[in-house]
């Protein structure tokens, strides 16, 4: 979880290679409701939502590539992690919008 939270590629890429092998399911992936209320997120976030908004691309890159299946998965208000990435850009680009959040 640290390496996805922290923007470390490398170790994410290197974790996921262990979880993939040891055929853990997509349920594996979704991060503690603390965290996910750290950083904003809804019940049933994934390490990819928390990666995406947070925007740590490499991380989000190993992810979609290794796990594909993450894509499609919604938290608890059905929001997808591309869509969690689209706020915090934004969030980046509008300081009035970020605000709101």
């Amino acid at each position: 979880v640290l390496a996805a939270v922290r923007g470390h590629a490398e170790v994410f890429k290197a974790l996921l290679r262990a979880l993939i092998s040891a055929q853990v399911s997509t349920d594996a992936f979704v991060v503690s409701e603390a965290l996910c209320k750290g950083l904003g997120l809804a019940p049933g976030s994934t390490l990819l939502h928390a990666a995406a908004a947070l925007g740590h691309a490499g991380v989000v890159r190993e992810a979609m590539q290794q796990v594909p299946t993450l894509a499609a998965y919604g938290n608890a208000k059905g929001q997808r992690p591309v869509e969690v990435a689209a706020v915090t850009v934004r969030c980046l680009l509008d300081p009035q919008i970020g605000a709101l959040y």
